[in-house]
């Protein structure tokens, strides 16, 4: 055995009795905590229920004036986003939450941008976007492999995360509370809501018709579902007016794109490169056997995520794109050295290269980032049931659960907060913050930008609010 590969084994032990360690004090905590948790917040509950239960009432009440039956609007989801959205225009305009969560943080020096037209060496693709984004850099709190949930500001195992908190007041008028999707989530749940639908055919049936999916394959189901939603739309295009039949006509479009290039992908087909931003590499597709393409695959994950916005059949989703094993590969990267390894070891037993940059970890994440760029594109290009940007009334939120991943510390971890709502900054910013704002503040911000009630512990903004 050579001398690197029983130093790795050897840090690989050490690090997993540690991490065995953290988690049990770590979920000691999080029982002493969480009663704690559910009696302070009690009464911001209670009104977020009454807040949720309200919504659904004056939705409900709205439904029966359409002349549209409950049983069609149970059975086609589709249906009854665009309906949401029409009592949504009515009331107050939609607020939207996207929240994207990438692992393993960030090397320590080559993130942070230095001004929207100067990039670091991982942040280099979201040149296209900066424009935009508030690039912080902040406290993780937990260090390692602790505790994933942190990323959507968990405070203790066993604590509501962001996305669950925002559902029920973001979401009340929709056919779903969220759509949480995921490419190679293997590893700690990063969300109270569980796991994440790593399957894009189960999602498309599961959020687009009325059959119900799981994650154990493609359900072959779904272009007879797809029809029947077409048959029942056009039994509806006399309830509605002009500009909500053309809005079910571009989401039939767009549902027609994704079907097609996920068809095509299945087969074996060419993915059209020209669809996507960043393009892809030509006749790519998302998966290679068992092994998860990420950039392919989480860019027709979002593209899901883009359509169930824009068609408002939910106004909050996640995006879960790794886990905190770090277990993905990229695909089709001229690695320095040819690096081969998976996510975890580019940044534990990668290279470094002539100037000191642990490049192996660099590479992997500058990679992974086009992903979260192309999210913004298309929440950028993409209209909302209202005919506006999805950007404009949607908050896109960039979280981890780690700073440096190669030393398992919490500072520097690496957020992105990037929307066009007037509530938040809504141009290029970046501010390292790791010594007075926390993973905490950042999730709670956003919470309190998007006026969701609650009894918030941070005080702390991070100059993210207008």
């Amino acid at each position: 055995m050579n001398k690197e590969l029983k130093e790795f084994l050897q840090h690989e032990e050490h690090e997993h009795k540690a991490l065995h360690e953290l988690q049990r004090q770590e979920v000691a905590k999080g029982m002493r905590l969480r009663e704690f948790f559910f009696k302070k917040n009690e009464k911001a509950m209670r009104a977020r229920g009454d807040n949720f239960r309200k919504s659904r009432r004056q939705f409900l009440e709205f439904m029966g004036k359409t002349g549209v039956s409950a049983s069609m609007l149970r059975a086609f989801p589709a249906i009854a986003g665009v309906l949401a959205a029409r009592t949504a225009h009515a009331n107050d305009e939609a607020k939207r939450a996207v929240f994207c969560y990438i692992n393993s943080g960030a090397p320590d020096g080559y993130w942070l941008p230095k001004s929207a037209n100067e990039m670091n060496l991982v942040t280099e693709p979201y040149a296209a976007v900066a424009s935009i984004c508030n690039f912080r850099e902040i406290d993780a709190v937990v260090p390692g492999h602790g505790r994933a949930t942190t990323a959507l500001g968990a405070r203790s195992y066993g604590q509501p995360t962001s996305d669950t908190i925002a559902a029920p007041v973001l979401s009340a008028s929709t056919p779903f509370s969220n759509v949480f999707l995921g490419s190679a989530p293997d590893g700690q749940d990063i969300s109270a809501f569980g796991k994440p639908k790593s399957d894009p055919q189960v999602a498309l049936n599961d959020y687009f018709s009325a059959g119900g999916g799981d994650n154990d394959g493609p359900d072959t189901t779904y272009l007879k579902a797809y029809q029947a939603q077409v048959r029942a739309v056009e039994q509806l295009k006399n309830k509605l007016s002009m500009d909500e039949r053309d809005r079910l006509n571009e989401h039939a479009a767009a549902l027609e794109k994704i079907e097609k290039r996920i068809t095509d992908i299945l087969n074996g087909a060419t993915v059209d490169p020209a669809s996507c931003k960043p393009v892809i590499a030509d006749a790519s597709h998302y998966m290679n056997g068992d092994i998860v393409k990420m950039l392919e695959h989480g860019k027709v994950q979002v593209d899901i995520i883009i359509a169930a916005l824009s068609c408002g059949l939910t106004n909050l989703a996640t995006l879960q794109l790794g886990a905190e094993s770090g277990t993905w590969k990229t695909h089709g990267v001229d690695h320095y050295r040819g690096f081969t390894g998976d996510s975890h070891g580019s940044v534990h037993a990668g290279y470094t290269n002539d100037a000191g940059v642990p490049i192996s970890y660099v590479e992997c994440h500058r990679y992974l980032s086009q992903v979260p760029v192309y999210f913004i594109e298309q929440l950028m290009s993409v209209s909302g049931p209202d005919g506006k940007p999805l950007i404009e009334t949607t908050v896109f939120a960039q979280t981890t659960c780690m700073g440096n991943g190669m030393s398992h510390a919490t500072p520097n971890a690496p957020f992105i907060l990037a929307t066009k709502r007037p509530e938040f900054k809504n141009s290029f910013s970046a501010a390292n913050m790791s010594a007075s704002g926390t993973t905490y503040d950042f999730n709670e911000t956003i919470l309190k930008g998007l006026g969701v009630p609650g009894d918030f512990a941070s005080n702390n903004t991070l100059d993210l609010l207008s």
